[in-house]
């Protein structure tokens, strides 16, 4: 889909029923992949590649692992010790023969039923922190050529194995009848799209379309196959999305489908010259960018300059008759309002950040192998937290609310075009989340230490968030708003909310059905720095962080003109 603008998913079953993808090339490419074993290989970290916050991270992971291993030393204590009473007491002598059915399991033999719940669940987050253990070794997750494993432990992937273990049989694909693990038919060899021009190496066979049958080589054939100049279709698939991230609609409308069902070119000219372009300047994405970028229609004015002939005409702008104007994504709102402030970290690569989200969403229980995995905690840096949420780590169960709400797709499959939808959420995310209170706050702060009246603060907090001074209408307005909030928050000081220390948890227990429950301590209050707070700073700051929340809200911020 990525690179080639198409679907295989229902070839797996059946030909394709519009495009001319037959189930025997699901099964060629299939037949790429076949030789491929998941492992781990040992890799020292480079001097190039960003490790902050691993010993952090690893250090609060390691307490954590002792302090669950601490409690089951406690309970397993607990448990010898009521065994050598019930021994003392009665002796060996009465010890008799009692049916399965009626014998209470010996470890946990003078446990409380909560606490043999607890055992249970600490069993597991035991597994857990061990396996988070792993991500701060120097070990890359890899792939190497070689027969099917027989490893079939859960609890980690082997470490690629030497020479001997890499040597005998590679798997054999074969076509499976309506797509069916039992049902194999005819054996298939490694190939490509035969629809392609010249990539049918049935009738045509060459160097380019030609996958070697040989364990070696495959993945490495295909990739040069889909990057060759040779492919006619790669280069305006590319092309074609990188148009759609600057105009909000591809010259194909339909990204991930160039087949019989996809939408007709716009400009079928213009995506064959820019997608020689592209080739011609070696596939250069950032050359590309700088293409598009500096040219004159999109350097248009979003306003047409004929609006009733244009909404007529064209009311699609397909056409691209002005520049279309379109919301900024999910990330790409929160990145503007930190660099907005300054708070933004512009630090690259490293691992997944871990940054503040509405703590109601952040404590509730994500159930995971049988227990409840620890509660999300931020950060302890705004430095560390604050960074681009391209590398904010993402659970499947644990989603950021203003994100999801501003059309932040699943990372569990392709999107092709985000949906951009206008629902009453956004404007309740946006007005009265933390995350924007926050940063109205430290833009407001900010302005007042490098401003001497309340007109010049006015002033500039037009001119950094909309990028132009207030006018006179709005100067008068505005002054007359931080005015009457500066009066209100002299009256009303904030209280200042504490950090949570701990979080109440409860699970039913799988044995009796009875409800238990427990409390999990937090840890982040130890050496946790909070972003700027109200308690923080004075009458004047929280004032002027309210014209600045009523800014960041506005059109001319949130839009692309």
């Amino acid at each position: 889909v990525s690179f080639l603008a198409h679907s295989f998913r229902c070839a797996k079953c059946h030909d394709h029923k519009f495009d001319p993808v037959p189930t025997r090339d699901y099964y060629r490419i299939q037949a790429v992949f076949a030789p491929v074993q998941f492992a781990d290989r040992k890799v020292e970290y480079q001097p190039y590649e960003n490790i902050s916050g691993f010993a952090d991270m690893k250090e609060r992971t390691e307490r954590l692992l002792a302090e669950t291993r601490a409690q089951q030393q406690q309970f397993k204590e607990k448990t010898d010790a009521a065994i050598a009473a019930w021994l003392k007491e009665n002796g060996y002598q009465n010890l008799k023969q009692v049916a399965a059915d009626k014998r209470p399991p010996l470890r946990w033999f003078g446990l409380s039923e909560f606490e043999k719940s607890l055992l249970k669940i600490n069993n597991k987050r035991i597994d857990y922190f061990e396996r988070e253990l792993k991500r701060y070794e120097p070990y890359a997750f890899s792939v190497y050529n070689g027969p099917p494993n027989n490893y079939r432990s859960t609890k980690t992937v082997n470490l690629i194995p030497g020479a001997k273990q890499k040597q005998g049989e590679i798997q054999q694909t074969f076509i499976l009848a309506g797509g069916a693990i039992t049902a194999p038919t005819e054996k298939v060899t490694p190939g490509v799209l035969s629809a392609v021009a010249g990539s049918n190496s049935s009738r045509e066979p060459n160097a380019w379309n030609t996958i070697p049958q040989t364990s070696e080589g495959r993945r490495l054939a295909l990739a040069r196959w889909i990057a060759s100049s040779n492919n006619t279709l790669t280069a305006r698939v590319i092309v074609n999305r990188i148009w759609q991230l600057h105009f909000g609609t591809g010259l194909v409308a339909t990204p991930n489908n160039f087949g019989q069902k996809g939408d007709q070119p716009s400009h079928p000219e213009l995506l064959d010259w820019l997608a020689t372009w592209f080739m011609d300047h070696g596939w250069s994405i950032k050359q590309l960018h700088q293409l598009i970028m500096t040219s004159e229609t999109y350097q248009q004015s979003s306003q047409p300059v004929d609006a009733e002939r244009v909404q007529t005409v064209d009311p699609r702008n397909r056409l691209l008759s002005h520049f279309p104007t379109r919301r900024m994504t999910a990330e790409q709102l929160r990145d503007s309002l930190l660099a907005l402030t300054g708070e933004l970290n512009p630090e690259m690569g490293g691992p997944g950040v871990f940054p503040e989200i509405n703590w109601e969403v952040a404590l509730q229980p994500r159930h995971i192998m049988g227990s409840v995995a620890p509660a999300y905690q931020p950060m302890p840096l705004p430095r560390q937290r604050n960074r681009r949420t391209l590398y904010a780590f993402r659970y499947r169960t644990l989603s950021d609310p203003m994100l999801e709400v501003f059309n932040r797709p699943g990372s569990e499959s392709s999107c092709e075009r985000r949906d951009e939808t206008t629902v009453t959420p956004q404007a309740f995310a946006l007005f009265n989340g933390q995350f924007t209170h926050d940063r109205a706050l430290a833009l407001a702060h900010d302005i007042i230490q490098n401003t001497k009246t309340q007109e010049d603060a006015v002033q500039n907090a037009f001119l950094q968030v909309v990028l132009r001074k207030p006018e006179s209408s709005e100067l008068q307005l505005a002054l007359k708003h931080v005015q009457q909030m500066q009066s209100y928050h002299e009256q009303h000081p904030p209280q200042k909310i504490p950090l949570p220390r701990e979080v109440k948890r409860e699970m039913i227990e799988e044995l009796t059905g009875e409800s238990f429950s427990w409390t999990e301590k937090l840890d982040l209050s130890e050496n946790y720095v909070q972003d700027l707070k109200p308690w923080d700073v004075d009458a004047a700051t929280r004032a002027l962080a309210e014209l600045c929340l009523v800014l960041m809200n506005s059109n001319e911020f949130i839009y692309l003109r």
